[in-house]
């Protein structure tokens, strides 16, 4: 049978020599590697060393070349080649926000698309047709900044756009709550 003494032994040894053997483990994995520290200003990126996911902060590296890249849906990818030498890196990254643009109503998704009609009533009137104009819209925005509409005035004259105006009026918006583009629009003034 065990003696007790072998057994107090072992449960005082054993654990300093996980201990001991961690803290060699972790020497030899970092001895010849070099620190490389990442902070995204965006927590929900994803930051990519060579295609292999990692996590914001510090990770150990060899000294060589390799791509850092960081993304997050509505912004610009950071990518760069980096250089892990004999010092150690750092890099703080604030990613681009891309800019607004047209939007299709499929990339928004049923949601998005309800949340829109929901923030923007005078959806459900258009297109309006008229013999002298049209009243359309279009969605724009991003991912960052959110979206909108921007009403789209297809007109030839001066007196058709004022028509028009007025009868987003008559559906009981007010026109100056809306970004308005006038299209087809040529001044008369020479």
């Amino acid at each position: 049978m065990i003696s007790r003494k072998l057994i107090i032994l072992l449960s005082v040894l054993l654990p300093i020599i996980m201990v001991c053997s961690y803290f060699a483990a972790q020497f030899i994995y970092q001895n010849d590697k070099k620190i490389l520290h990442v902070s995204v200003s965006q927590p929900d990126a994803s930051i990519m060393i060579n295609g292999r996911q990692v996590q914001s902060g510090d990770t150990y590296l060899k000294p060589g070349k390799y791509i850092l890249s960081v993304n997050k849906s509505g912004y610009y990818e950071y990518r760069k080649i980096i250089t892990i030498d004999k010092d150690n890196v750092s890099f703080e990254i604030s990613p681009t926000a891309e800019p607004d643009r047209i939007v299709e109503a499929f990339e928004l998704g049923d949601a998005g698309y309800k949340k829109l009609v929901t923030d923007n009533p005078i959806i459900s009137k258009l297109p309006y047709e008229d013999p002298l104009f049209t009243i359309d819209y279009t969605i724009y925005g991003s991912v960052v900044n959110g979206y909108s509409i921007r009403l789209t005035i297809s007109s030839t004259t001066a007196s058709s756009r004022r028509m028009a105006i007025q009868e987003i009026r008559g559906l009981g918006f007010n026109p100056t709550d809306y970004k308005v583009d006038f299209l087809s629009f040529k001044s008369e003034i020479k």
